[in-house]
């Protein structure tokens, strides 16, 4: 009997479970307003059926310890505000997480400041900046044309923040590069 066919469908089978293998996800957030934003990615992760782990910004040394567990580091809105946690001693090991493939979803850009201590820690080819897009300037365009996506899992944020944007004294920032 010609083994081949059965080893190869086997083979195929492996490859394609392994392929669609849920990623786990490490959530990063900070206490900022009462963690506001701690849960704004729970019920698009389990929608997708994805296992994630929430992680303050405090706690950026265990979770770096642990990078090797995780395919993907998801950054809340103001993921490193409160408390915010300097890169620089982690910058080997998050290198090696997104040599490795891991992938890393940054959602906070409210302050060049809080970039500066994290993202851009780790070099320059991963260097973010951020600019003020106050509605009441013309300087660095209007919130008002901020626009969420209510459909994507991913890119929506369940808090209702484009009027927030619109504000008349309200400020935020979005990624420039």
């Amino acid at each position: 009997m010609n083994f081949r066919p059965i080893l190869h469908l086997m083979l195929l089978l492996l490859i394609t479970d392994l392929s669609f293998a849920a990623p786990k996800v490490a959530v990063m957030y900070s206490a900022w307003s009462n963690d506001a934003f701690k849960d704004e990615f729970d019920l698009h992760l389990q929608s997708l059926g994805w296992a994630f782990e929430k992680f303050e910004n405090r706690d950026i040394a265990k979770l770096t310890m642990r990078l090797d567990e995780f395919d993907i580091v998801v950054s809340t809105g103001v993921g490193n505000y409160e408390n915010p946690q300097d890169m620089s001693a982690y910058k080997d090991a998050w290198l090696k997480f997104l040599n490795r493939g891991g992938g890393l979803l940054i959602t906070d850009a409210s302050y060049g400041s809080v970039l500066d201590l994290w993202m851009n820690r780790l070099g320059s080819d991963y260097a973010l900046t951020s600019t003020g897009c106050a509605p009441y300037t013309k300087k660095n365009g209007g919130s008002g044309e901020i626009v969420c996506d209510d459909q994507n899992p991913l890119i929506h944020v369940p808090r209702d923040l484009p009027p927030l944007f619109r504000a008349k004294n309200g400020l935020w920032a979005h990624l420039e590069t």
